[in-house]
């Protein structure tokens, strides 16, 4: 090995080796010859070569290539590897060993991490392994150790914080080992946290911590040498405030209608404080003194508008409102509504009427009524007014009107009026012969009246009238409506007793 002297080099640089033969003869010799004092002896048991033992006395075999130098704080470790084809519990020993370094006799192992102070040389240094008859060794070889450069920090902290706004400063670290490097600091702030790994020194003090932090180092360890900044201070003084705004814009306006939102903004330090704006819609107007915003988007300006910004200044800090939208929407047309309902119904006629509605915007319709007619009912759905008005619904139904909407406009037809007319009234005669016995052949002696029973249908007679006459033969049944009448007859004597009907009889009122 041809080393370059170490005074060629600065103190922090590493002396570059160049191994010309990385071979290493192990010399077989005889045990207890060539033993040295000083030297630790191990055993390594196992047969390397495989499960059959060579019977012929052989030397056991030892190899490796050791690492030759290291700096001051870092560690060092070197195993060599050995065998014994005879199958033979192998002891390892050492001479010139560093006296800052371990050996492991079991194993051969030379470790150790060299301390500050250690830089030098360490020549003659062999290790050796013997089967308890052969010793084989490898070739004597040297450690040099090279001094631990201090790391280097440099930087200009800043000398002046603000209360209410972050300091910073991260020193600028270099180790000419390239070792890592880890942080410490004296006298830190106590509105100031460290971190270890960076050195970044950093916090936001508050108006209760103001004064002269003074006396303060960071330092940088590679774990042997130790590099510091400082001492230096920090005055923490009174600082600027920020300003606040606030309030809630709405959020939409409809097409020629006009939008209006000024914010409120106050500043802790009484500054003179100025608005500002981003993507401000192209309809609208913005103060810089009041932070008014306003306009009137025009038809054709619909649409949303984002991320819209307003912030305000005292020249130092701003504060702004969170980011808000607008959305304009097309002006609603109002529904239109059509028709001609009836005037005129007559008592137990049906009355019916249905608007004609559309709406230009397809918006849903829901439609309404008012003084609507007792007798009659209404849709909302369809806007239909209807129903069939009784015989005591008789008269003027005045300022009926029906409306349709489409939840933001309405429309509505004029106020009309319904007149329940009295339908023209008929009559019918019916005449008979009166029953002179009974249905078992009997005399019938005791005859006390009859009952006239009538309808509109030829099986329902909702109408009777009793006669307590047994010596009448015919009766007017009058106040009879338009349409069709169907008329039966029942005979009943003293006692209660009633006949069957008679045949049916009708007549049609026209």
């Amino acid at each position: 090995m041809i080393s370059m002297h170490r005074s060629v080099c600065s103190h922090w640089c590493r002396v570059l080796s160049v191994v010309l033969a990385a071979m290493l003869f192990a010399t077989p010799a005889v045990a207890g010859k060539n033993n040295s004092n000083g030297k630790s002896w191990g055993v390594i048991k196992g047969n390397l070569f495989g499960s059959k033992c060579d019977k012929t006395p052989i030397a056991p075999t030892i190899d490796g290539l050791p690492t030759f130098s290291l700096t001051e704080g870092e560690t060092y470790q070197f195993t060599p590897s050995a065998a014994d084809a005879n199958c033979d519990s192998l002891r390892f020993s050492i001479s010139g060993q560093p006296d800052w370094s371990s050996f492991n006799a079991s194993d051969g192992t030379l470790s150790g991490k060299a301390p500050a102070g250690s830089a030098g040389s360490y020549p003659g240094i062999r290790i050796s392994v013997s089967d308890g008859t052969y010793t084989t060794s490898l070739a004597t070889f040297s450690i040099t150790v090279y001094d631990n450069a201090t790391p280097v920090l440099s930087g200009t902290p800043p000398g002046r914080a603000a209360s209410g706004q972050k300091y910073g400063f991260v020193p600028i670290a270099f180790d000419p080992d390239g070792q890592k490097l880890s942080f410490g600091i004296r006298n830190r702030p106590v509105w100031a946290s460290f971190n270890s790994s960076t050195g970044e020194l950093a916090g936001t003090p508050s108006d209760t911590q103001l004064g002269t932090y003074a006396d303060i180092t960071i330092t940088a360890t590679d774990g042997v040498e130790t590099g510091s900044l400082g001492p230096f201070a920090i005055v923490v003084e009174t600082g600027n405030r920020a300003p606040s705004i606030s309030g809630t814009p709405a959020g939409s306006v409809v097409a020629g209608q006009s939008y209006s939102f000024k914010p409120s903004a106050t500043d802790p330090d009484n500054d003179s404080l100025t608005f500002s704006i981003s993507n401000k819609p192209t309809w609208a107007t913005f103060s810089t003194g009041t932070g008014l915003l306003a306009g009137t988007p025009a038809e054709g300006t619909s649409g949303e508008y984002v991320d819209i910004v307003i912030g305000v200044s005292d020249g130092k800090v701003t504060s702004a409102l969170p980011a808000f939208g607008i959305v304009v929407s097309t002006a609603n047309r109002p529904p239109s509504i059509t028709g001609t309902p009836a005037s005129v119904v007559t008592v137990g006629q049906p009355y019916k009427f249905v608007p004609g509605a559309s709406d230009a915007d397809g918006d849903l319709l829901t439609f309404s009524v008012t003084n609507k007619p007792a007798w009659a009912s209404f849709n909302k759905s369809t806007g239909q007014l209807g129903g069939t008005p009784g015989s005591g619904s008789t008269g003027t139904y005045s300022n009926v009107r029906v409306s349709v909407s489409d939840g933001t406009s309405s429309a509505a037809l004029p106020a009309f009026s319904i007149v329940v007319e009295q339908a023209s009234k008929g009559s019918a005669t019916l005449s008979w012969q009166p029953p002179t016995q009974r249905t078992d052949g009997t005399p019938l002696v005791d005859l006390a009246g009859y009952r006239i029973l009538y309808g509109n249908s030829p099986d329902s007679y909702s109408n009777r009238v009793t006669l307590d006459n047994a010596g009448l033969t015919s009766y007017v049944v009058d106040n009879l409506a338009q349409g069709t009448w169907y008329f039966v007859m029942t005979a009943f004597d003293a006692s209660g007793a009633e006949s069957d009907y008679s045949s049916v009889g009708s007549k049609t009122v026209q």
